[in-house]
C-alpha cells in the first residue's frame, strides 16, 4: 500500500496528465517540478509563489476544476498540508470565482 504522500504524488501527475489532455496544454515547467521535488514538494513551492501560469491557464479556460489547489482542498490530503497553505488554495481559487464548497465536503470521491 502506497502512502498518502504517494497518493498525492500520483494525482498531481493525473493533473498534469488531465491539463495536457482535457486542456491541450503542456504544462513543463509543472511536471518537471513535480518529478525535481515530488508531487507534495511541488505543490508547497507553488504555494509559496505567485499564481503560477498553470492556474492562469486553467482559469481562462474555466477549468479550474483540475487545478493544484482544487486538489489540495479535498479532505482526503488535509494531512498533508497546515491551515495557511490550504487557505492560500482556497483564496486563489474564490478569487477567480471558483465555488470550493463541492470540494470541501468529505465525502467527495472524486480525487
Amino acid at each position: 500500500m502506497s502512502t498518502l504522500e504517494e497518493q498525492f504524488h500520483l494525482a498531481m501527475i493525473d493533473i498534469y496528465e488531465r491539463i495536457k489532455e482535457e486542456c491541450n496544454y503542456m504544462a513543463a515547467h509543472f511536471i518537471q517540478m513535480i518529478h525535481e521535488v515530488g508531487g507534495l514538494g511541488a505543490a508547497k513551492r507553488l504555494l509559496k509563489s505567485d499564481i503560477a501560469e498553470v492556474f492562469e491557464t486553467l482559469s481562462s479556460l474555466e477549468r479550474l476544476d483540475i487545478s493544484m489547489e482544487a486538489l489540495i482542498l479535498k479532505p482526503i490530503w488535509s494531512e498533508l498540508f497546515n491551515d495557511e497553505e490550504r487557505t492560500i488554495a482556497k483564496e486563489r481559487l474564490l478569487n477567480h470565482g471558483f465555488d470550493v464548497s463541492q470540494l470541501l465536503e468529505p465525502d467527495n470521491k472524486n480525487i
